[in-house]
């Protein structure tokens, strides 16, 4: 059996421990929350992690397309991103996935030349979890750009009801 048909095989284990490394990022209440409620209008958060994580999972098994990866994890790194998580903080958790992988494989399927395979994938997990880090800081630099954007408007406004005060004294 391949790597890709193992893993498939394992995809729902697999995931689900995924998202309970995600989870274990967030407050206690929080996790319990984002786990528990899988309605996606009450708890859209965690149902959009959850089925995103699921089609990421996917396509890095089957080696999909950088854009098809980017778009699964842009929904999480958006998410992470405005809830004031560290740069490592917000994309720690692709480090994850690598040894929840290796759970899935005994030794025979580590010798049985699927070595090569697992190398492969872990090198689109790291493409993957660079790629992860742009979208945060394409993310950040878009909240501090419109944080900005504000502050610079609010001094405008401020500014003129100041010298329109000041002109109406004179």
């Amino acid at each position: 059996m391949s790597l890709q048909d193992i893993l498939l095989r394992a995809q729902r284990e697999v995931v689900a421990q995924w998202f309970q490394c995600i989870l274990a990022t967030y407050p206690a209440d929080t996790a319990k929350f984002l786990k528990r409620n899988t309605d996606q209008f009450q708890n859209p958060v965690g149902q959009t992690i959850r089925s995103a994580l699921e089609d990421l999972f996917k396509a890095l098994i089957k080696g999909a397309d950088p854009g098809a990866v980017r778009s699964f994890l842009d929904s999480i790194i958006r998410i992470r991103a405005v809830q004031d998580f560290t740069p490592s903080e917000a994309v720690g958790f692709m480090f994850q996935l690598k040894p929840l992988i290796r759970a899935q494989l005994d030794s025979t399927s580590r010798q049985n030349g699927e070595l090569s395979a697992l190398n492969d994938l872990e090198a689109r997990i790291d493409a993957a979890t660079l790629l992860a880090f742009d979208i945060y800081m394409e993310c950040r630099e878009q909240i501090y750009a419109i944080k900005a954007g504000s502050l610079r408007k609010r001094t405008e406004l401020l500014l003129e009801r100041t010298f329109k005060k000041g002109g109406n004294d004179r």
